[in-house]
């Protein structure tokens, strides 16, 4: 038997009016008629409820509760059909299964169900546009109930790939033009009342870096260690290419040393941040920071309004 999945209402606690619906295994208690709406906490997130609330279709009735049948489906698959009266005459239509692409509408507005968007963040620590983007995207993606995805690369890599270089180089005989990249850097931040100081150190290697961001990928403290390095270069100054500098950093974190430390100094973090890198120059990337919704790059901190209209027009 093919596992179901049912469309879900998700709200994030403290932030009353901000929904989307994501699909999300049933577990077998719930495969059968409730009488009423089921409140669940749901391990894989944490930070949210979930509230499995029935739709109806439009001039659709209140109806008594109906065995479960089956519904053929696109393609000849077929799901689970569940009718369930609840106390506040709404309806749970259907379970679908995993595999149903695209995803159900919701009947009672005739949009199309989404699952919850992701950003994708391209970064690379030795970046103070990185940086900036980086303090700002969190409260962008919650306003959109949006996810934050991470991609580490090596930004010297990119370059090196793409036959581009950093502003700061390219316009480096060009006075003005430098003084104008430095003066919007420190506007951007004083204006969304952001800590940050041009590294004395000013460009960086950041490889060893770089990998523990790689080992930190899905991990829990995967946003400690982001943040840790980022104000440790743009806030503090620190010079995080000494590898002892670096530890440092993460031992006053609560970090994990000792992992990070192994994967710094190992190949399978070496390899997979030369990997992540050639994928993203496959994608387009030329630059950070880089971010994907979907299909569609923006490249650099002030594209990130142009960001947020392509998550509004995503809902």
């Amino acid at each position: 038997m093919k596992e179901l999945f049912a469309p879900v209402l998700l709200q994030q606690k403290g932030t009353p009016g901000v929904f989307s619906f994501v699909h999300i295994p049933l577990h077998p208690c719930l495969n059968a008629v409730q009488p009423r709406p089921i409140k669940l906490h749901w391990p894989k997130f944490p930070r949210f409820f979930f509230h499995l609330r029935a739709i109806l279709p439009p001039g659709g009735k209140e109806k008594q509760p109906k065995k479960q049948s089956r519904q053929k489906l696109p393609g000849g698959r077929s799901a689970s059909l569940l009718s369930a009266t609840t106390r506040d005459a709404a309806r749970l239509t259907a379970f679908w299964i995993r595999d149903l692409q695209p995803l159900p509408p919701d009947f009672a507005t005739g949009r199309r169900c989404q699952m919850t968007q992701n950003v994708e963040f391209v970064y690379d620590f030795c970046s103070p546009n990185a940086y900036l983007a980086h303090k700002v995207l969190p409260d962008l993606a919650a306003r959109h109930g949006a996810a934050i995805r991470f991609v580490p690369v090596l930004l010297s890599t990119v370059f090196k790939a793409t036959n581009n270089q950093s502003p700061f180089r390219a316009f480096s005989e060009n006075r003005k033009k430098s003084a104008y990249l430095t003066h919007d850097l420190h506007r951007f931040a004083r204006r969304r009342g952001l800590n940050f100081h041009m590294s004395p150190y000013f460009p960086l290697n950041t490889k060893f870096a770089m990998r523990g961001a790689v080992a930190a990928m899905g991990k829990s403290w995967e946003d400690r260690y982001v943040d840790a390095v980022f104000d440790a270069i743009w806030v503090h100054g620190q010079k995080i290419d000494d590898l002892n500098v670096l530890t440092d950093i993460i031992q006053e974190r609560d970090l994990p040393v000792r992992k990070i430390r192994e994967a710094i100094t190992g190949d399978l973090a070496k390899q997979t941040l030369k990997d992540q890198t050639k994928a993203a120059v496959r994608r387009g990337v030329f630059g950070v920071p880089c971010l994907f919704v979907g299909s569609e790059m923006f490249f650099g901190k002030n594209s990130l309004a142009n960001v947020e209209l392509e998550l509004e027009a995503l809902h």
